[in-house]
Formats: C-alpha cells, sequence, structure tokens
C-alpha cells in the first residue's frame, strides 16, 4: 500500500511554546540550568519559586534536587508556556504551574519560599523594581534569591551577538546593529546597577558574580545560515554571514562550536 502524506489541514500544528520546549530547551537552556544551579545553595526539602520559568526546565531540575519532601512551584506570564510545562512535569514532581506577572503574585502568599530562582528572566521585567519587591514580599525570612542574567552585549560578554552587531553595521546600517546590541534578552546595566535595584528592594548580602557560559553549537558553518537573514539581498546576505561565521571561528572545537554567554548569577538574601 502506498504511503499517503498528511494534507496541510491535518499536519499538527507546533506552537512557539512547544518549539521552545523541543528546540532551545535541550540545545541552551537545560544546560545554562544545571550551569546556574550549581551556584545556588537549595537544600533538600526546600520550598522554591521558579519566576518566568518559560516551559519549566529550571523548575523541574530543582524538583530532582529537593526531593519528596521539597516543592516546586513555577510562574510565567505566557499561558502557553505554563501548558506546555505542565505537560512535560515528571509524574513523582511536586511542582505547581501558575499564569500570572511575576511584578503582581497576589495569588501568592507572602513568606512562602526558601528559595526564588530566575533564569534569563528578569531582563524582560517591565517593571524590575516591582518585580524584585514582590519576589521578595513571598520569600521567607533568610530565604535567598538566584537570579542568571546575560550580559550586555560587546565583545568579550557575548561574542556571537557582537559579531551579528558589527557585520550589520557594517553591511546593512549602524542603526539596524545597534539595534541587535540593545535587545531585550541581553541587561542593559552592570553588576552595580543590579545590585543597587536588589538593595533598594530589601535584599542583603548580595553576591553577583560575573560567569561565562559555554554554549554548545554546531559548526559555524551549519549554526550561521543564510536563512536568519532572508531579508536581506543575496550580496548582503553573504557578507553578513561570513563575517559571522569568521567571528565565530576561534571559538570552534572540531565538531562544533562552544560560544562563551557572559552573564551575570547574583544572589541576595531577605
Amino acid at each position: 500500500m502506498g504511503q499517503h502524506k498528511l494534507s496541510d489541514e491535518h499536519k499538527e500544528i507546533i506552537g512557539p511554546a512547544e518549539l521552545y520546549e523541543r528546540d532551545k530547551v535541550p540545545s541552551m537552556f537545560r544546560p545554562s540550568a544545571i550551569f546556574f544551579l550549581e551556584y545556588v545553595p537549595i537544600e533538600r526539602g526546600a520550598r522554591v519559586l521558579d519566576v518566568a520559568c518559560g516551559t519549566g526546565i529550571v523548575a523541574r531540575l530543582v524538583s530532582e534536587r529537593i526531593g519528596d519532601k521539597g516543592t516546586v512551584a513555577g510562574v510565567d506570564i505566557e499561558p502557553s508556556m505554563i501548558e506546555v510545562a505542565r505537560k512535560n512535569t515528571p509524574l513523582n514532581a511536586s511542582i505547581t504551574w501558575h499564569v500570572g506577572s511575576v511584578e503582581d503574585m497576589s495569588f501568592i502568599e507572602t513568606d512562602s519560599f526558601d528559595w526564588v530562582v530566575c533564569q534569563q528572566g528578569f531582563q524582560y521585567f517591565n517593571d524590575k523594581d516591582r518585580a524584585l519587591r514582590e519576589i521578595y514580599r513571598v520569600l521567607k525570612s533568610n530565604g535567598g534569591l538566584a537570579m542568571f542574567i546575560a550580559r550586555s552585549v560587546n565583545k568579550e560578554n557575548q561574542p556571537y551577538q557582537w559579531a551579528k552587531v558589527e557585520a550589520l553595521s557594517q553591511h546593512v546600517s549602524v542603526e539596524i546593529g545597534e539595534k541587535h546590541r540593545n535587545l531585550v534578552p541581553f541587561y542593559d546595566g552592570n553588576e552595580n546597577d543590579l545590585r543597587r535595584q536588589m538593595l533598594k528592594a530589601g535584599f542583603r548580602k548580595i553576591d553577583i558574580q560575573n560567569v561565562i557560559f559555554k554554549r554548545k553549537r554546531d559548526i559555524p558553518e551549519k549554526f550561521v545560515t543564510d536563512e536568519d537573514y532572508a531579508d536581506l539581498d543575496p550580496e548582503t546576505r553573504s557578507a553578513v554571514v561570513a563575517d559571522i561565521r569568521k567571528a565565530m571561528e576561534p571559538f570552534r572545537t572540531g565538531d562544533g562550536t562552544e560560544v562563551p554567554y557572559g552573564s551575570h548569577i547574583a544572589i541576595g538574601y531577605k
């Protein structure tokens, strides 16, 4: 019997949250979460809140650490992320999921958690001071906040993103290059700005470390592609791609590339 291709209307539609869990979590956010949590002294039996949790990879890893006497909750403003998080919750994990804004967690009682963790979410908060106050409120006395925050874009902190900035500035326009330097995923302050924000919210014993997470990627010829710049004309596209690939050569590791991703790991206590 011949095989029949599914018509478009019968093909499964995969949404952004499912794609995030399928593609970005294994390649980026699970390895980075493992790296991040090595810095966070969460003990067995702890009550932990993962804010801006996405599809829940940090919460799932924390659940493994704290054991059956601990509990984890995850909060994200995007309902589809929470839906995927629920679908991927291990059967034996004590994790509850909430759709909501970190800037208004009125659905969570004051003094509820031993730890609040946040992987690459702080940059997205519209009102960072308000978010930090809410995190402070839901922590127990002596509870800790740990955040993993991508540092600003320069050649040392973010060499891949910096290569994009330089290539686009040279071959397209300075304005387009600057747009890629100031993207939301990268914190627009420095460790002193971050410390001031945490102090303002009431945190003490603040420790901020500048760390380098090395993201494992394919060889430059495969992860820097023409498709990434399909809106450019062919000549410009080729020049941009060639420059970025060249900039990635120092990070080649034989069968792949290890791209430095500079971040702050900030820990403070209530």
